[in-house]
């Protein structure tokens, strides 16, 4: 998962397209806090959720208690490292100026799953088999 998610952050970096999709989805709509890149980021967490929790049950043979505790641990592990990279990536300017904690936040959820999906594809494995 840890390659999948640099991997994943690949056409973050290069692509001006999502940087713009950015910038634009980060103005604030309703004269409030919330930007429209958190309800976006918040589609992609409960998206990557949902599918670490059917992998982790197919694994698990069914067992309600033990694919949860797996999908959270999956879950919370990938996000940590998605939010790390992005907070790297962010401190060396890779994604731009000026960006704020729902950008960063939108990144390293779209950059986990990007990995998500890359891990599906690319390992015989998925994210949530032990090794």
């Amino acid at each position: 998962m840890f390659s999948a998610i640099l991997i994943g952050f690949i056409p973050i970096v290069t692509s001006s397209d999502i940087k713009d999709f950015v910038s634009r989805n980060s103005s604030i709509f309703f004269d409030s806090t919330i930007s429209n890149l958190w309800l976006y980021s918040s589609c992609m967490a409960i998206l990557s959720f949902v599918y670490i929790s059917f992998e982790c049950r197919k694994t698990t043979r069914d067992t309600h208690v033990a694919s949860g505790k797996r999908s959270a641990l999956v879950f919370a592990i990938g996000i940590i490292y998605s939010l790390i990279f992005s907070l790297m990536f962010a401190e060396i300017d890779l994604f731009g100026t000026d960006l704020h904690l729902a950008d960063i936040v939108f990144y390293a959820l779209f950059a986990f799953l990007i990995g998500i999906l890359l891990q599906l594809l690319w390992e015989e494995k998925t994210t949530t088999e032990p090794l």
